[in-house]
């Protein structure tokens, strides 16, 4: 099953992005997390809409190159696990 993600509720992430490289404060813990291009997209992507990592990676295929859905997925997946354990998104299926 493909859960679906969404950003925290109640938090409204300050960020920044210098090249590849993006910076989000999360004013709730009042931490900065510094993000790979990856986990920023799929933050930016959660900004919009609840999504399943399926819909996030579909769009990221082309704008990062990939030649194989199945590994922008599993990098996709890392990246929400990763996302999650800072407390930026939570998978509502939880």
């Amino acid at each position: 099953m493909d859960s679906t993600w969404a950003l925290c509720p109640g938090n409204s992430l300050m960020q920044r992005t210098w090249g590849d490289e993006t910076v989000v404060y999360d004013p709730l813990s009042g931490n900065t997390h510094l993000l790979d291009p990856v986990a920023a997209a799929v933050l930016d992507h959660l900004g919009d809409s609840e999504a399943t990592a399926t819909a996030i990676a579909e769009p990221l295929l082309a704008e990062f190159g990939a030649e194989s859905e199945e590994d922008v997925l599993a990098v996709v997946r890392a990246a929400l696990a990763r996302l999650r354990d800072i407390g930026l998104v939570r998978s509502i299926d939880e």
